[in-house]
């Protein structure tokens, strides 16, 4: 994803964004002014040498290091957005002459509940015969439950529309192609998602910082708990209504990880 030529304003958000060579998202100077981005899932694969980001004249390798320079991102993560079969039964991604015209190259995000799998929303060329091409025929799509869940459902913007995805869709929209789309994967019944701080942040002992999380199908008050990387990490008033979204702490130690969950 490459932003220059003094394209002022770009707001980026609710992406996938996985870049194993070059760039994630690439930041000329100008673009700078006004640039937005954020309720994103990064990543790269195992073997992958790509960078995250570009900002500021330098590469920015990892999504921390991205974070931390561009000022974005805040409640975006870096993790596998668990496809249903990126590369598809031939492993061929995209189109190969020859080979693979990319129909079975399946991006849509693994869900417990169910995700479409062999679904498109753009048709694929039906039976063709030699110098005939077929016509266009839209893709028959399965409703499938996963073993993995992917960390992109329910993980957008809460601002943006998500009615468009069909139940049980948990009240926020899905990052990435298929969000807000009749073949977004379906959302559990009950969860919290942290997505503020979710790892790498750096908290100054004594700072108050904002716990902020997404949750749908919880009644009551939720918990929250610090995964120290150092001992003594507490977090004040860790308790607060799972409907609020938003919580006030105080660190008390060495910054670490918060989780949150509905009270049992």
């Amino acid at each position: 994803m490459r932003i220059e030529n003094a394209s002022t304003g770009a707001n980026l958000r609710n992406n996938i964004v996985w870049a194993d060579n070059g760039y994630g998202i690439r930041v000329s100077a100008d673009p700078q002014t006004g640039f937005a981005s954020d309720n994103n899932v990064f990543f790269r694969g195992l073997f992958g040498t790509g960078n995250v980001g570009f900002w500021n004249g330098a590469d920015r390798g990892s999504f921390f290091q991205w974070r931390a320079a561009s000022g974005t991102d805040t409640d975006s993560i870096f993790a596998s957005p668990l496809f249903v079969d990126a590369d598809g039964a031939d492993g061929v991604l995209g189109f190969s002459a020859g080979v693979s015209d990319g129909r079975d190259d399946d991006f849509h995000v693994r869900s417990q509940t169910g995700s479409f799998h062999g679904g498109s929303l753009a048709p694929v060329e039906g039976l063709s015969l030699p110098g005939i091409p077929g016509r266009p025929i839209a893709a028959t799509a399965v409703l499938t439950p996963d073993a993995q869940q992917s960390p992109a459902i329910d993980r957008g913007d809460e601002g943006d529309a998500f009615a468009l995805e069909p139940a049980p869709n948990g009240g926020f929209v899905n990052v990435g192609a298929y969000g807000n789309t009749a073949q977004a994967s379906l959302s559990p019944a009950q969860f919290v998602i942290v997505m503020a701080p979710n790892g790498g942040e750096s908290i100054v002992k004594g700072s108050a910082f904002k716990v902020k999380w997404q949750s749908n199908g919880t009644v009551g008050n939720a918990d929250l708990a610090a995964n120290a990387v150092n001992a003594g990490n507490i977090v004040d008033g860790s308790v607060g209504s799972a409907d609020s979204r938003e919580r006030r702490g105080l660190a008390r130690g060495a910054a670490g990880v918060i989780g949150a969950g509905p009270r049992g």
